[in-house]
């Protein structure tokens, strides 16, 4: 039996058949974190043959103001794939809609869900929830998570970047 769950991990490893899009290369990230230039990203994600994963191609477009097509109607995507529409209900005022769709991104969307939640519990006025939300995340990792941290910072609007600046200094003095 031992033997089965390796050779299933050592499957999934090496690819197991999955149809998912290649990640965007650690080159262009480290390139966008440091320049934080989405217009340059936003070119090689959109280059014949790349294939990022869409949610982070439509983070890059909102970040970018190019036109996104409309959310999908409720539910929507899990995890990271719902990200970029919970942003949109965000710009667009809904925070019913940024509610409902960001308990389904923070369930599988680690530590940029736990930041997308807060941010959302901040907006509907719920000060402690989000502090709360900021100071139970999970675990970071620094080559995973900073890159769709950064993109989240690049498409939230100027005051919602604030907002959870906010509640992020205020998670850190509790925490202190």
């Amino acid at each position: 039996m031992r033997y089965v769950v390796a050779l299933l991990l050592a499957c999934c490893a090496l690819g197991g058949g999955t149809a998912e899009a290649d990640p965007v290369p650690a080159d262009q990230q480290a390139r966008f974190l440091r320049d934080r230039d989405i217009t340059q990203l936003l070119k090689a994600l959109e280059r014949p043959g790349a294939q990022p994963p869409e949610a982070i191609r439509r983070l890059a477009r909102i970040a970018a103001v190019k036109a996104i097509p409309p959310a999908p109607p409720a539910p929507g995507p899990d995890g990271m794939d719902g990200l970029p529409y919970v942003v949109q209900a965000l710009r667009a005022g809904d925070l019913e809609d940024a509610g409902r769709r960001v308990g389904r991104v923070d369930r599988g969307g680690g530590l940029v869900g736990a930041w997308a939640h807060a941010l959302v519990r901040l907006r509907r006025g719920d000060d402690a929830g989000a502090i709360g939300r900021l100071l139970a995340p999970p675990f970071m990792d620094w080559y995973q998570d900073a890159f769709p941290l950064a993109l989240l910072g690049a498409a939230l609007r100027a005051d919602d970047r604030g907002m959870l600046a906010a509640g992020a200094r205020a998670a850190l003095e509790r925490a202190a």
